[in-house]
């Protein structure tokens, strides 16, 4: 009875959680984002490339923090949003594997750049190649979820 009760109730609210709704603290966050974008891309388009500044979204499990980046990239029509086989792609977004060791974190990013290892590497050769592929890509945002 109570699984009955559970389905009904899921397949009841499944259209709610499609809805997003901008709130004061995704406003700041589009707000921050927004700016660190076209500073990124006035860098690349001048050919410089200066210190790396990032956004850190906190809050509890379920609060939206993958929901509010998802509807950001998803609503920023100029961001190229291409797969590993695309010559620029300016966000390349990941979960963050476990365990979360630097090694094993640059390893997925190199994966998800569309080039995952075939030999053992150590850590500093994984992030040197790491940014290679990003500046190669022309990657201005990396998104670890769960981090």
């Amino acid at each position: 009875m109570l699984d009955q009760t559970t389905s009904r109730f899921e397949v009841r609210i499944a259209p709610l959680r499609k809805i997003f709704l901008k709130n004061s603290a995704y406003r700041h966050f589009e707000q921050v984002f927004t700016e660190l974008l076209e500073r990124r891309s006035s860098e690349i388009a001048d050919g410089v490339t200066r210190e790396a500044r990032c956004i850190a979204l906190i809050g509890g499990s379920g609060s939206g923090k993958t929901s509010a980046v998802r509807y950001m990239l998803a609503h920023h029509s100029q961001l190229v949003l291409g797969g590993p086989e695309t010559e620029r792609r300016d966000v390349v977004s990941l979960a963050v594997p476990t365990p979360a060791t630097l090694k094993f974190v640059g390893q997925t990013t190199l994966s998800a750049l569309g080039f995952p290892l075939r030999r053992e590497r150590t850590s500093q050769t994984i992030w040197d190649m790491v940014k290679d592929h990003l500046q190669a890509h022309q990657t201005m945002f990396l998104h670890y979820d769960e981090a």
